[in-house]
C-alpha cells in the first residue's frame, strides 16, 4: 500500500515573512485570496510576472477523520489520495525551477489569511521561537525517472503534493512566482471527495504588476459574551495602578485591558538571567469578598489574552490547532485534532503562604484570591476576561502591578 501524507502531518516551517510576502492583493486577476477561481477537472493554465501569485480554491465536500483512516488502513481498504500537480514549461530553468511552486492552505489557513491573522509560533524546548506558516502543504518536484547522484532535481521537474485531505471544508491553492522570470503553467487537481467547479477556471495574464504584500482582509465582528457594558472585548475598560471594582452577575463576563510597550524577548530574558539580573515580574490577582463560598471559589476567575489571542477572539477565528515543536498536528487518541487555547493563560489560587506539600488534600480555592504572575514578553495590548460561572453575584477587585506596563489614568 502507498504511504500516504496526511493533512496533519504535511507541513513545513518556514520564515512568516516569506508565507505573506506572496499573499498579494491586487484589481485584476486572483492575486487575492478573496478573488480566487474555484478549480475545475480541467487544468487551470496562467502566466505569472515576478512576485505575483495566483490564488484557486476547491471544496471538500465530506469529512474523513484521521481515525477512519487509520481504521480503514487497517482492513486493508485501498485508499486513494488527492493530488495537485503544478506544471511550467520554463521549469528548466534554474531560477524558475527553484523560486516557483505552490502552497496548500486548509480551511483555517485560508481563514488565517482572509482575517490578517498571524499564525501561532512554536517554542523549541531550547526556548527558540520559530514562525509557523499559514499554509499546511506546498508542492515538491516530482522528476520523471530515476536522477542520478547529485543532479538538480528541480529542474525540469513538475511541483507535486499528493495525500489526504481529511478536513470538510474550501481549500485553496496560491501559486507562487518569486523567481526573475515570467512563469507559464498548468495547474490540475484531481482524486476523490472534491467539489469542482463545472467550467475551466480563467487564464491568468501577467499584465497586472505585483502589488504590496496583503494585511488581511476586514475583521469580523468580535463575539458578543453575555454581561454588562464591558461584556465585550472591544468594550475593555483600561486597568489602572489603583485597584478596579469587579462586581459580576451569574454567568456573565468582564473585559479589561492593558498595554506593554516594549518587547521583552524570550532571549534577551535569558541572557539576563544569565548574567543574574533581577527580573520583574508583572502581576494581575483578582481578590473577591465572598471567596469561601465553594460555588464562587471554584466558578470564578480571570484569561488573560495576549494580543495575538485578542486578535483571533476580535475577528471571530476559530484558535488554530496544536502542534508540536516539529509542526506535526497534536491530536487526541481519537484522531480529533486539538486547538490551541483562545486564552494565554489563566489566573491560581494564591498559595504562595502555604505549603501544599505538606497538606495535600485542602481545597486551596476556598478562601484565596485568584493570581497571575509572570514575564509578558510581546509588546501590544493585552486583555484580561473576569468571568462568573457561579449561581451567585461575583464582587471585588482587580489590579495590575509589575514593570513595562501603560496603564490608563484613574
Amino acid at each position: 500500500m502507498m504511504k500516504l501524507r496526511s493533512l496533519w502531518i504535511v507541513t513545513t516551517l518556514v520564515a512568516l515573512a516569506a508565507v505573506f510576502a506572496v499573499a498579494a492583493s491586487a484589481d485584476s486577476g486572483p492575486t487575492d485570496i478573496g478573488k480566487s477561481l474555484p478549480l475545475s477537472i480541467a487544468p487551470a493554465q496562467g502566466t505569472l510576472a515576478p512576485g505575483q501569485s495566483a490564488w484557486y480554491s476547491f471544496v471538500v465536500p465530506q469529512e474523513y477523520t484521521v481515525a477512519q483512516m487509520k481504521r480503514d488502513e487497517k482492513n486493508g481498504v485501498n485508499i486513494t489520495p488527492q493530488t495537485i500537480t503544478l506544471q511550467s514549461n520554463d521549469a528548466g530553468n534554474p531560477d524558475i525551477a527553484h523560486n516557483t511552486g505552490f502552497h496548500l492552505y486548509d480551511p483555517q489557513g485560508g481563514s488565517w489569511v482572509m482575517n490578517g491573522i498571524i499564525p501561532p509560533t512554536l517554542t523549541k524546548p531550547n526556548g527558540q521561537i520559530v514562525s509557523q506558516p499559514a499554509w499546511f502543504a506546498e508542492g515538491s518536484p516530482t522528476p520523471s525517472g530515476s536522477v542520478p547522484d547529485g543532479a538538480d532535481v528541480f529542474l525540469g521537474a513538475p511541483k507535486t503534493w499528493n495525500g489526504v485531505l481529511n478536513s470538510a471544508g474550501t481549500y485553496y491553492v496560491e501559486v507562487f512566482n518569486q523567481s526573475g522570470t515570467p512563469m507559464s503553467y498548468s495547474l490540475t487537481i484531481s482524486g476523490p471527495n472534491l467539489s469542482l467547479a463545472s467550467s475551466t477556471p480563467a487564464s491568468v495574464g501577467a499584465s497586472a504588476p505585483a502589488a504590496a504584500p496583503s494585511t488581511g482582509g476586514s475583521a469580523a465582528t468580535a463575539p458578543m459574551v453575555r454581561g454588562a457594558s464591558n461584556s465585550n472585548i472591544g468594550q475593555a475598560t483600561p486597568l489602572t495602578a489603583a485597584p478596579v471594582n469587579v462586581s459580576i452577575a451569574p454567568g456573565q463576563s468582564a473585559w479589561y485591558s492593558f498595554v506593554v510597550p516594549q518587547e521583552y524577548s524570550v532571549e534577551q530574558m535569558k541572557r539576563d538571567e544569565k548574567k543574574g539580573v533581577d527580573i520583574g515580574q508583572q502581576m494581575i490577582r483578582l481578590s473577591f469578598s465572598n471567596a469561601s463560598n465553594p460555588d464562587i471559589a471554584h466558578n470564578t476567575g480571570f484569561y488573560i489574552y495576549d494580543p495575538q489571542r485578542a486578535a483571533w477572539l476580535m475577528s471571530g477565528v476559530q484558535p488554530p490547532t496544536r502542534r508540536d515543536e516539529t509542526g506535526m498536528v497534536i491530536r487526541d487518541e481519537n484522531g480529533n485534532r486539538q486547538f490551541e487555547n483562545a486564552y494565554t493563560d489563566v489566573g491560581s489560587p494564591d498559595v504562595s503562604d502555604v505549603n501544599t506539600k505538606k497538606d495535600p488534600g485542602s481545597d486551596y480555592f476556598l478562601g484565596r484570591d485568584k493570581v497571575w504572575q509572570g514575564v509578558l514578553n510581546s509588546a501590544g495590548t493585552y486583555y484580561v476576561q473576569v468571568y462568573n460561572d457561579s449561581q451567585e453575584p461575583l464582587s471585588g477587585t482587580l489590579t495590575i502591578s509589575g514593570p513595562n506596563l501603560s496603564l490608563g489614568s484613574q
